[in-house]
């Protein structure tokens, strides 16, 4: 008996088709917001010069460029991202930049992979919520950090009543999120 897709592979499927979409302006349009936030997040996980870093839905870089600038040239970053457009689009500014020890990889956070402790930190900004299983995507963390390592993740706050018209404003005008296999 053939059995269809997953619930959980519909909607990773989903999100990384809509995402792929927009990776080439992808925060690179308007303030740089998440470039901000990636590099507080990177300050307050304080990587070790030389050390790895794992940037988990790295997108266009916002953790990826600045961990790459913390651990210097003898260290590694490996940014991972579900969306094949945020792959292509984030490993080609690596190279514009000529950063020779970060990549990006197209991988599913909540199966990595990387061996046991190949990590002294894994960061991931803003998108835990994304996770149809998000307790086993942390459980991942935990196993390829090294001991005494440590996870940073940034997320939403509670909701700002100044930003209340924007979820009428989606209601009143939905996308279709259909994308074809």
């Amino acid at each position: 008996m053939k059995r269809g897709p997953t619930q959980a592979q519909q909607q990773k499927h989903l999100i990384g088709a809509g995402f792929s979409r927009a990776a080439t302006t992808y925060d690179q349009i308007g303030p740089p917001l998440f470039a901000s936030f990636g590099q507080r997040l990177v300050e307050l996980a304080q990587p070790p010069e030389r050390g790895s870093v794992l940037d988990v839905a790295a997108g266009r870089g916002a953790i990826l460029f600045p961990a790459a600038s913390q651990v210097g040239a003898q260290g590694r970053v490996i940014g991972i991202d579900l969306a094949e457009g945020m792959v292509e689009a984030t490993s080609q500014e690596i190279h514009r930049r000529q950063i020779k020890h970060a990549q990006m990889q197209r991988m599913d956070a909540e199966y990595l992979t990387f061996s046991p402790a190949s990590f002294d930190v894994v960061c991931c900004g803003f998108t835990l919520f994304f996770f149809p299983h998000v307790e086993h995507a942390l459980l991942e963390f935990s196993r390829v950090l090294r001991p005494a390592g440590r996870i940073a993740v940034s997320l939403w706050g509670k909701p700002d009543e100044r930003w209340s018209w924007y979820g009428d404003l989606l209601k009143a005008y939905p996308m279709n999120w259909e994308v074809a296999p």
